[in-house]
């Protein structure tokens, strides 16, 4: 590898999660400027049209390197192009120099090809294609940094302009001082949270016939303590299924219009999704989203629950990708909240529309009746509980703790023991679902410990779930979120096994989910993250690192009690893999990246 490159070098250039690209060395931008004290180079990227600092251990002469990287199976879109585009300058130089150098000088003059590239009329330099890209320095282009991300297309200025649009923190006070009638038509709904996009406005009109209620199935007669979603009173706030199209919808409509992403041969689905490095593909930086779900989306759903907040005062501690979602359907239905979370800044959004920011989660529970708490792990929930300034401080007798978090069962029993202890009442209340449910209020609560706890935080589930169980006594509600989870697990590894071979033997991913989809293999999941596996669309809705613990933790409880889990425990290498890779901060549907290494 070269240690100093120059101006007009041809490069193999590498940004994290891409193939080495075809490039060229260029003179820096003046407004792009390099965030590392590292050596950088300012490369373009052929094919792409792109251009980024490249620190120099990720940069290789490309002559030298050519057989090393270049790919023979599973060729970006662009990638063959930008080779081609090497290689003619590379001829056109070699021409020039054989025309223009005598004989005796080729040796000394075949090390610098590069500086009579100016001299071929049939190719622009560099600068000026460039210059065409971006246009002329009067009319400036949005200045972005590209050395902390991968590579953005043309569009991303647009996709930032309308990430802009509907923060539902724009109109929250407003619309909390409304109450929704009881018992509102469809029709009605539609009318007053319809948005400027007329697609979405219109959803509800297209359905002729309502959807059919889902057959409720009567709980398992040996477990007497098991309640299922409040029973016959939360049949009659259901959501409608329509509101929910209309969020699936209206996240689809966004997702088409954000840059350019991975192509995988034989996809027809796709519009115009290119393989070359860009924002989002294939190891993705997470395309930054607003906080909170705008104001046809989640706080539409809310509104339609119509829920009755609780007089008590209400604590949240743990404002990651499930807790921010939580906290604002508690806000946006009318709880009083007080929250705190370990990183401050991300508590700023919700202090505007009403939440009471703490320093520590000690003050959390002694402001409030009820202290809700949602974190990644084992250790940090006994971080929350039993550290300094942590719960169990100020807990006593009246107080409750709803642990939401996914932990095994003997972390979760030892903080059962603690808060009972010191007179307070607990409940576990783990989750089942992922980031759009927690911003939708469409989790599947499973809950377990004090009963009387339980109904409490009736109007607090009703914001956050659409489906909430009571299993009894403490560790049934870890033992099922595992079980959940480990179930899910094998599905997503068997999904992605599939598409993989699919592609190898020639059938269209795109078809086979079809096939899928008219069988009994419907549902959500197959559906949402087979699209994502075949698109590469890996922005987090459920994180690699946190489905892997689940499994980790289910494959743990199987021990505990001498049950194999062959099945769990492959699929769990594959998570592990794929969090090995890079995947870690990436969605579920990222696993299939370690189907195909």
């Amino acid at each position: 590898m070269a240690s100093n490159f120059k101006v007009d070098d041809l490069v193999w250039a590498k940004m994290k999660g891409f193939p080495a690209w075809p490039g060229k060395v260029i003179e820096p931008k003046p407004e792009i400027k390099v965030r590392s004290k590292k050596n950088h180079q300012f490369v373009f990227f052929f094919g792409s049209e792109n251009y980024a600092w490249v620190p120099n251990e990720s940069i290789w002469l490309y002559p030298e390197h050519k057989s090393r990287f270049t790919l023979t199976s599973r060729i970006p879109k662009g990638f063959k192009e930008a080779m081609e585009s090497v290689e003619d300058i590379l001829k056109a130089n070699a021409a020039t120099a054989s025309a223009s150098v005598p004989e005796a000088d080729a040796s000394s003059s075949s090390g610098d090809l590069d500086s009579n590239k100016s001299d071929n009329p049939d190719l622009p330099s560099i600068e000026e294609e460039i210059a065409q890209i971006f246009g002329d320095k009067s009319e400036p282009t949005p200045k972005k940094d590209y050395s902390r991300e991968p590579l953005a297309s043309k569009s991303s200025a647009k996709v930032e302009g309308e990430e802009k649009e509907g923060n539902v923190f724009d109109n929250m006070e407003s619309w909390m001082k409304k109450k929704s009638p009881m018992g509102s038509a469809n029709g009605d709904a539609d009318e007053e949270n319809s948005g400027e996009d007329e697609p979405l406005s219109k959803l509800s009109d297209s359905k002729e016939a309502p959807a059919k209620e889902k057959r409720e199935r009567k709980p398992p007669k040996k477990n007497e303590d098991f309640v299922t979603d409040f029973d016959e009173e939360a049949k009659t706030k259901k959501v409608k299924d329509d509101q929910v199209e209309k969020v699936k919808k209206e996240r689809k409509r966004k997702a088409e219009s954000t840059p350019p992403r991975p192509k995988v041969k034989n996809q027809k689905l796709l519009v115009k999704f290119g393989g070359t490095p860009s924002k989002c593909s294939p190891i993705v930086s997470p395309v930054k989203r607003q906080l909170v779900p705008n104001a046809d989306s989640g706080t539409a759903i809310i509104e339609q629950k119509n829920i009755i907040p609780t007089p008590a005062k209400i604590g949240f501690i743990g404002l990651g990708i499930m807790g921010n979602g939580m906290v604002t359907n508690l806000l946006a239905s009318g709880h009083e909240v007080t929250i705190w979370n370990r990183s401050p800044h991300k508590c700023k959004e919700h202090t505007r529309v009403g939440a009471l920011k703490v320093d520590t989660p000690v003050q959390v529970v002694k402001s409030c009746d009820i202290t809700f708490s949602c974190v990644s792990d084992p250790a940090a929930v006994k971080d929350i509980v039993f550290g300094n300034s942590g719960i169990l401080e100020g807990i006593c007798s009246g107080k409750g703790y709803v642990d939401m978090s996914t932990i095994d069962v003997e972390t979760v029993t030892d903080i059962n023991e603690a808060i009972n202890a010191k007179g307070g009442r607990f409940l576990e209340a783990p989750v089942s679902g992922n980031k759009f449910m927690a911003e939708t209020g469409q989790l599947i609560i499973l809950t377990a410990g004090d009963k009387k706890l339980y109904k409490d935080c009736y109007s607090c589930f009703e914001a956050m779930g659409h489906r909430t169980v009571y299993l009894g006594e403490v560790g049934n509600g870890a033992r099922m979120k595992l079980i959940n989870s480990s179930i899910m697990g094998t599905m997503l590894t068997g999904l992605a096994e599939g598409l993989a071979l699919a592609e190898k033997v020639g059938l269209d991913q795109e078809e086979v989910l079809q096939v899928l989809d008219f069988g009994s293999l419907s549902c959500p999941l197959i559906k949402d993250r087979g699209k994502a596996m075949m698109e590469g669309r890996y922005e987090p809705e459920n994180l690699v690192r946190n489905f892997q613990k689940d499994m980790r933790l289910a494959i743990n409880m199987g021990d505990q009690t001498d049950q194999p889990l062959p099945v769990t425990a492959v699929s769990n290498e594959l998570f592990k893999k794929a969090k090995a890779m890079g995947y870690a901060d990436n969605d579920v549907s990222a696993v299939i990246r370690a189907i195909d290494a």
